[in-house]
């Protein structure tokens, strides 16, 4: 059996689900980016999310500041090209990290992807844009 997952594995383009995967790194911070889907038996929502962790490696208190260009392809087949023009701020202490879950609805910290259990527009590329850092008290 271990000898079948071992083999799909390495035939298998995809990236391992569930590990956190660097998107962006500088001397002051880590933003890594993970793709989970986020089941919601609750309230009927099943949804497919890139979850974003943001680290600080600084001793500074930091404001990490960024934009989202997202490109969606749309029900018709058309892709969207949109870009935010709202900015997302993540504030961390010195050494600390946040990072999304799917219980967490705090959009700073993850990308909407697609419904898993309806057709709508699906996220076909994203990108984080205009990452800026500044120290806070």
């Amino acid at each position: 059996m271990a000898l079948i997952i071992t083999i799909l594995y390495l035939f298998n383009p995809l990236q391992i689900p569930d590990q956190w995967q660097v998107l962006f790194e500088n001397d002051q911070i880590k933003i890594e980016k993970m793709q989970s889907d986020c089941l919601d038996a609750v309230n009927g929502i099943n949804q497919s999310k890139i979850l974003l962790k943001f680290t600080n490696k600084t001793t500074a208190k930091l404001k990490i500041s960024y934009e989202k260009k997202l490109i969606y392809t749309l029900d018709s087949g058309n892709d969207k090209d949109t870009k935010t023009d709202r900015t997302y701020d993540v504030i961390l202490e010195a050494g600390q990290s946040k990072q999304g879950t799917c219980e967490n609805r705090d959009k700073n910290l993850f990308v909407f992807e697609k419904y898993l259990d309806r057709s709508a527009s699906e996220l076909k590329k994203y990108e984080l844009i205009n990452i800026k850092t500044q120290t806070v008290e």
